[in-house]
């Protein structure tokens, strides 16, 4: 495994479920069909970002705590996906035989996802670019991170010490875009 490159995602609720829920569905997606689609919506880790960070390497996506209790808010967008694509001209349907795939934005697709026993992780010791430290704001909850200490930055991250949830493998074509309906 390639250690040096991650995807980092802060978890939080999502249309009203727990992320306790969430996980377990996810896991039972992946035992049921192999696989599973993972929606996210940060301009950081669009697909064609994802898929040049992931092409020759075996990348995992560490799903991790807020800097604060509640930090991570609840969205209410419940659009159903039904079809996905890696290119944005060639549609597939997503499997009928898993759980909803909700949310508007992109998915990471998943053939393993493991919930760990709140492992830590230093974001410190991670950044987006050699010189630029992992920052995560509204609208961008989810980063490719490669390893570089960012301890001596001025502007590292100041909530860097988290706690990892669960850790996913991704799977070729690791991220797509996801929609509702044929158009």
């Amino acid at each position: 495994m390639n250690s040096g490159k991650k995807i980092l995602s802060v978890m939080g609720p999502h249309a009203g479920e727990s992320v306790k829920n969430i996980f377990s569905r996810k896991i039972s997606d992946i035992k049921k069909v192999g696989k599973t689609f993972w929606v996210t919506k940060s301009y950081k880790s669009q697909p064609t970002d994802v898929q040049s960070f992931c092409e020759n390497s075996n990348v995992r996506i560490y799903f991790i705590s807020p800097s604060a209790e509640g930090g991570a808010k609840d969205t209410t967008n419940q659009v159903i996906n039904t079809q996905f694509s890696s290119d944005r001209h060639n549609w597939n349907n997503i499997p009928e035989n898993i759980s909803p795939v909700t949310g508007a934005g992109y998915a990471f697709i998943l053939d393993l996802l493991e919930i760990t026993t709140n492992k830590p992780i230093d974001l410190n010791e991670y950044a987006e670019a050699p010189d630029t430290p992992i920052k995560f704001q509204q609208g961008c909850s989810t980063i490719c991170a490669i390893k570089a200490d960012m301890t001596l930055h001025e502007k590292r991250m100041r909530s860097n010490n988290r706690k990892v949830w669960a850790i996913g493998r991704l799977k070729e074509p690791y991220c797509v875009w996801v929609r509702s309906k044929a158009r």
